[in-house]
C-alpha cells in the first residue's frame, strides 16, 4: 500500500484509476490525504463521481466536508469581526494563504482547511492591534521569554493568538519573510499588490498570493503540507491565469525578490500538473549547479511524508531543506546564538523537567 508520485498527481488531474483500489489501499489513500489535510479538497474533487466509492470512504469524505463547510463560515465570521477591530489603527488588513482562498470562493476554496487565520498588517499598528484584540477575548498561546523576544525583534509575526471562547487561532504579520533575514521587502509594495473579494475582504492580488505561497513553502525551513501548497498555486494560476498574471508575477520577483522560490513553486506545479511557465520564471535563469542541488532536495520534500508515500531519501532531504531554510532566515551569527539558547534550554529542561522556565512566560 505504497503510492508513487505520479499517482497522487494522478488523482489531481483525475487520471488515477481509483475504481482498481482495494478497500486497504482506500484506507491507506484516506489517511494520506487527511495527513496532508486535502482529504476535503479530495471530497469536493470527485463529489460527482463519490457514489461509486465504498460506502466508508463515503462517509469519510461527508465528514471532511462538513468541517470545511463550518470552517470555510468560521472564517467569514471571524473575518467580519477583525476588520473593524483592526482597520481603525492599520491602513490595510489583509487576508492570507488559507483564510484568503477561502473568502476568495470558488474552486480555490472548496475543501481548503487550514490551522489559524493569517493576516497582515502595518508594523506600526501591531501593538495596538494587540491590544485592542485582547480586550475582544484575543489571548496570547504561551511561549517563554527567549521565545517571545524571537517574535518580537526578529520575525515577520508576533506570538499566535488564540480565543479564549472559540479558539480560533490569528497569526498576524507585518511581512512576509522575518526582517531579521535582510530580505523582507518593505511594505508598501505588498499593499500596492492587493485585490477584494466579492465579500468586500482584502487579499493580496493574484500574483502577490503565488508569491507568498511560494515563500511561504521554500523559504522556511519546514515543508509540512508542502504538496498542499502546491496545490493552492496551480489553483491560483489555473483560476487567474492571463497575460497580466504572469507579467505582474515576473515584474512582483524583479521587484522584491524571492525568484528562486517562486521558480521552484511553478517548476513542480508545471511538472506535477502540467501547467505552462514563462521563459523568466523558468529555471534555466537560475545558475545551474543552484538549481541542481535545489531540485534535487526539494523533489523530494514537497512530497507528502507518509508512511504510505514512496519517496526514496526523503529524511535526508528534509534535513537539508531544514537547515537551507534557517540559513535563508536568519544571519550566521544570529542562527549560531538562536541555536545554542534553544539547544541549552532543551538541555535544561530535559534534566530539571519543562517547567524551568514557565515563570518566565509573558503574555500579550
Amino acid at each position: 500500500m505504497i503510492f508513487s508520485a505520479d499517482f497522487l498527481h494522478g488523482i489531481w488531474l483525475k487520471q488515477a484509476q481509483l475504481s482498481s483500489l482495494s478497500n486497504r489501499e482506500w484506507e491507506a489513500l484516506v489517511l494520506l490525504l487527511r495527513s496532508e489535510m486535502l482529504l476535503a479538497r479530495f471530497a469536493y474533487w470527485y463529489e460527482n463521481e463519490s457514489e461509486g466509492f465504498p460506502a466508508f470512504v463515503q462517509a469519510h469524505l461527508g465528514n471532511a466536508k462538513t468541517l470545511a463547510t463550518r470552517q470555510a463560515k468560521q472564517v467569514e465570521i471571524e473575518a467580519r469581526m477583525l476588520v473593524p477591530l483592526c482597520s481603525q489603527f492599520s491602513q490595510h488588513i489583509l487576508f492570507l494563504k488559507g483564510a484568503a482562498y477561502t473568502l476568495l470562493g470558488g474552486q480555490l476554496a472548496k475543501g481548503r482547511v487550514y490551522s489559524d487565520i493569517d493576516i497582515l498588517v502595518d508594523k506600526d499598528a501591531l501593538l495596538s492591534i494587540e491590544k485592542r484584540l485582547g480586550f475582544k477575548g484575543w489571548i496570547a498561546k504561551p511561549v517563554n521569554n527567549y521565545d517571545e523576544a524571537y517574535y518580537r525583534k526578529w520575525m515577520h509575526e508576533i506570538p499566535p493568538l488564540i480565543h479564549s471562547n472559540r479558539g480560533t487561532v490569528l497569526d498576524i504579520h507585518h511581512n512576509i519573510v522575518p526582517p531579521v533575514s535582510g530580505k523582507a521587502p518593505p511594505s508598501a509594495i505588498l499593499t500596492e499588490h492587493t485585490m477584494q473579494s466579492q465579500g468586500g475582504f482584502e487579499t493580496l492580488s493574484p500574483a502577490a498570493l503565488v508569491l507568498h505561497s511560494s515563500v511561504h513553502l521554500f523559504f522556511n525551513e519546514d515543508q509540512d503540507k508542502g504538496y498542499r501548497d502546491l496545490i493552492d498555486i496551480w489553483l491560483l494560476i489555473q483560476r487567474f491565469d492571463s497575460q497580466e498574471f504572469w507579467t505582474e508575477l515576473v515584474r512582483l520577483t524583479d521587484c522584491v525578490g524571492f525568484k528562486t522560490d517562486v521558480i521552484l513553486a511553478l517548476y513542480f506545479v508545471s511538472q506535477f500538473f502540467d501547467v505552462g511557465v514563462p521563459k523568466a520564471l523558468q529555471p534555466n535563469t537560475l545558475p545551474k549547479a543552484k538549481w541542481w542541488l535545489l531540485k534535487k532536495i526539494y523533489s523530494k520534500t514537497v512530497l507528502p511524508s507518509h508512511p504510505y508515500m514512496q519517496c526514496k531519501y526523503q529524511g535526508i532531504a528534509i534535513t537539508l531543506a531544514w537547515a537551507r531554510g534557517h540559513w535563508c532566515k536568519m544571519p550566521i551569527p544570529i542562527l549560531l546564538y538562536h541555536f545554542l539558547v534553544k539547544g541549552s534550554r532543551k538541555f535544561i529542561e530535559k534534566l530539571f523537567g519543562d517547567h524551568v522556565f514557565k515563570n518566565s512566560q509573558s503574555g500579550s
